[in-house]
């Protein structure tokens, strides 16, 4: 390769196209990691919302079911008012009955 000390162009040419490959081999590896580093942070990514719709989810059947209850804890205050006001109503008349008869 040496020719008097000094390199040939062709040898030069031929060190200078070794040295661009090995640097775009660079960047490509450099860049195939960037790739791999963002598939993996959209997989968590991926897995992050995954979760997210699963809580939101629960917490929606959640909701649905305080709801119910509620209204059914308001239903059944309503009846026991409306027998307690039956119950009173009843009672008012028997009282009113009494009276006429001990009147």
């Amino acid at each position: 390769l040496l020719q008097q000390g000094k390199y040939s162009a062709k040898d030069n040419l031929v060190f200078d196209l070794k040295e661009e490959m090995s640097s775009k081999d660079s960047r490509i590896k450099e860049l195939e990691s960037q790739v791999m580093l963002r598939e993996a942070q959209m997989e968590a990514t991926k897995r992050e919302l995954e979760s997210t719709n699963e809580r939101s989810d629960s917490k929606e059947k959640d909701m649905f079911e305080l709801m119910r209850t509620i209204g059914d804890i308001q239903r059944a205050g309503e009846a026991r008012e409306s027998e307690a006001n039956d119950l009173r109503k009843k009672a008012e008349e028997k009282a009113a009955l009494t009276e006429q008869m001990l009147a």
